[in-house]
């Protein structure tokens, strides 16, 4: 059975390790939408990025932003769901041992802001011109209040741990997209929670879903999909609860996958 609906993540997925699209896996699904088979993306992105990916691989469709934070159509003006972290959360995490240690990333549905502890470590991602620097959580303003994500960053493993351990205990949902980075969501959202809106909007089941990732923030949803694929760069945990196993997202890993959904070779 051809899935009705495919998941795609963006990084360490969709786009290889220079941050780009290859022109196989845009025409994969360009393809499967010419097949009527719905695109998402599923992203720990803002709207505003993975809306502009998707105009990069020439369709249109819903995208899964913020791990799972909110769902919207590119053409939408409003979205179909969205999830903030309250207020007095935001306090409490910010109050945690440590975090004054470590670079933290704030994203609201339509921004991203940073306060810099490591520049080292900061200058190792990818420069983003969208992305505001400040020196506290008073300089948000507004957008104080109107906080989904969370992202800590520190080449420190055991403080990263720490944070972990401390925001368990707290009603948040974290999760580890790479060994460097610790991402932070209210409790219950993730990529599957939002899929399962998306499910209901399109009057469709999981069962009707295949979905691509590669991190753990990709877990839930290969669990939730009818059918799972992890990439061959995938975490451990990721490919052990995938029913299949794809490509290097540096070797197209998206293009061989979708050109396996399309002919019924991977099923639920």
């Amino acid at each position: 059975m051809i899935p009705k609906l495919i998941v795609v993540d963006l990084d360490g997925t969709t786009l290889n390790s220079k941050g780009v699209i290859s022109k196989e896996n845009k025409a994969s699904l360009r393809k499967a939408t010419e097949q009527n088979v719905e695109v998402a993306i599923a992203t720990g992105r803002t709207f505003e990025s993975a809306r502009d990916f998707m105009k990069d691989i020439g369709i249109t469709g819903h995208v899964v932003t913020l791990n799972g934070s909110g769902v919207r159509h590119i053409e939408a003006e409003d979205s179909l769901y969205h999830r903030y972290i309250e207020a007095d959360l935001i306090s409490e995490i910010m109050k945690i041992n440590g975090v004054d240690r470590v670079n933290s990333y704030f994203s609201t549905s339509e921004k991203s802001y940073v306060i810099v502890k490591e520049r080292e470590i900061y200058n190792s991602f990818p420069f983003n011109p969208a992305l505001h620097e400040i020196d506290s959580l008073a300089d948000l303003g507004e957008d104080g209040s109107n906080i989904s994500k969370f992202l800590f960053s520190t080449s420190d493993n055991v403080l990263l741990e720490n944070l972990n351990q401390k925001l368990k205990e707290l009603a948040l949902e974290a999760v580890y997209p790479d060994e460097w980075c610790l991402e932070v969501t209210a409790e219950g959202v993730s990529k599957a929670s939002a899929l399962a809106v998306l499910a209901d909007e399109l009057g469709i089941t999981k069962h009707d879903i295949a979905a691509i990732g590669d991190s753990e923030n990709d877990l839930e949803m290969i669990r939730y999909a009818g059918i799972g694929i992890a990439m061959e760069n995938a975490m451990p945990s990721v490919k052990e609860s995938a029913k299949y196993v794809t490509t290097h997202h540096n070797e197209d890993g998206v293009a061989y996958a979708v050109t396996k959904l399309l002919a019924g070779e991977w099923s639920v």
